[in-house]
């Protein structure tokens, strides 16, 4: 979906195309909610990572449970000529389901809010995943968001989770310029791409579980500058500065090195 964003303090100007797309997978909602939410590996699929674990900068609890909370990320940069990345994320769970939603944020703008201005005017674009149960077969009762076993004696099986992935993305800074064949690729790219990946890191987690541990395994893979949970992000785009349509341009930087990539 398409639309022209026009005067509105809360949004960047011009044309935001937005995508989304649901897919199964056979891991339980908590546990994929802990693995998205986890700053410590949002490299395994997030590109605005650098290719490196996150630092969180700031948490604001919105409830008891640890999921509910407000969070200020920053990106470690790649080299001196860059600039650290900030990303504001909101993170929510309870019986029904879970949210995971994030935006790249200004720095200048943030220090503005964080000295008492007016958070109405920092332009956000939101991003995220929904989270939710795949049906009655999650035998066991809820408690503070995790899934307790089940007690009745009856057959059980491994329970799994509906993802829903959303993009915001603004391809063109002018309201009035259309869109391009290469925008829909490009997003189509960088949703296809970040669901692989998030497939990509929780098989490899289940198979090292299956092994008895991470330890040794994640020790050898660190030595030879491979990540634990998937393909090695050391290639991921770099740049400096920090603006809405950030995700678009490391996602069309990164298509045309990875040209071989096919779209499903």
């Amino acid at each position: 979906m398409t639309r022209k964003s026009i005067d509105d303090p809360g949004e960047p100007p011009g044309i935001v195309l937005s995508a989304a797309t649901s897919v199964w997978l056979p891991v339980s909602p908590q546990r994929l909610f802990d693995f998205l939410r986890d700053e410590r590996l949002r490299s395994e699929w997030d590109i605005l990572s650098n290719g490196g674990p996150m630092q969180e900068m700031a948490h604001i609890a919105k409830g008891q449970d640890h999921g509910n909370c407000v969070s200020l990320l920053r990106a470690s940069a790649m080299n001196a000529n860059q600039s650290s990345m900030l990303i504001l994320q909101e993170t929510c769970i309870d019986a029904a389901g879970s949210l995971v939603v994030y935006a790249p944020v200004d720095i200048p703008a943030m220090h503005v809010v964080m000295n008492g201005g007016d958070s109405a005017y920092v332009a956000l674009l939101p991003s995220g995943f929904a989270i939710v149960p795949d049906g009655p077969g999650s035998h066991g009762s809820i408690s503070n968001g995790h899934v307790n076993g089940n007690t009745g004696g009856g057959s059980s099986r491994v329970s799994g989770s509906l993802l829903t992935v959303a993009f915001q993305i603004l391809v063109n800074s002018l309201p009035t310029a259309k869109l391009t064949v290469e925008s829909v690729e490009t997003v189509n790219n960088l949703i296809s791409c970040t669901v692989q990946k998030i497939k990509a890191a929780l098989q490899c987690e289940m198979r090292l579980s299956k092994l008895g541990g991470v330890g040794v395994l994640s020790q050898e893979r660190t030595a030879r500058g491979e990540s634990l949970y998937g393909d090695d992000q050391r290639d991921k785009g770099g740049g400096s500065g920090i603006d809405s349509g950030r995700p678009f341009e490391l996602a069309r930087r990164d298509q045309k090195r990875k040209s071989k990539l096919k779209l499903r």
